[in-house]
């Protein structure tokens, strides 16, 4: 594991949108090639994901929240 408590705050990037993302999870699957460690990230739109550890953005280079991605609102057509 990462050596860090549960009252730690982990940082990062959203793959998909770009937005700061907490790091809520950490652990490690087994693959062909051994134990590759995952984890499983939210950020603050709500998006949801589970990946390999190593593809996290360091959270020193994550985005500042004063850089969120605009909102864009889809009105139904009547």
């Amino acid at each position: 594991m990462s050596g860090r408590d549960e009252t730690t705050l982990e940082l990062t990037q959203c793959p998909e949108c770009d937005a700061l993302a907490e790091v809520v999870a950490r652990f490690t699957l087994g693959s062909t090639d051994g134990p590759i460690e995952h984890a499983r990230v939210t950020c603050i739109l709500k998006h949801g994901f589970v990946m390999p550890a190593e593809r996290l953005v360091p959270e020193h280079l994550a985005k500042e929240p004063s850089s969120r991605p605009q909102i864009r609102v889809r009105r139904r057509r009547e």
